[in-house]
């Protein structure tokens, strides 16, 4: 998975990738190596991200963000 998105998104010529570790195992050090390698030699500039897809409730609601 991780390699297709690199790939689609080094196709798409971008200057900077966000990448999100909830969807990929961020504490494999061989695949982490790897990403930053392909990036690295790409020239791009990345962004981690970290969070889960469900939430798990523990951001604040919207009517805090309201107060």
């Amino acid at each position: 998975m991780e390699g297709e998105f690199l790939d689609f998104a080094l196709r798409q010529n971008v200057d900077e990738i966000a990448l999100e570790a909830c969807f990929f195992d961020a504490l494999d050090d061989d695949l982490c190596a790897e990403v930053k390698a392909r990036l690295d030699d790409a020239g791009v500039d990345r962004v981690l991200g970290w969070g889960h897809p469900r939430d798990y409730g523990v951001a604040p609601s919207r009517k805090s963000w309201r107060a």
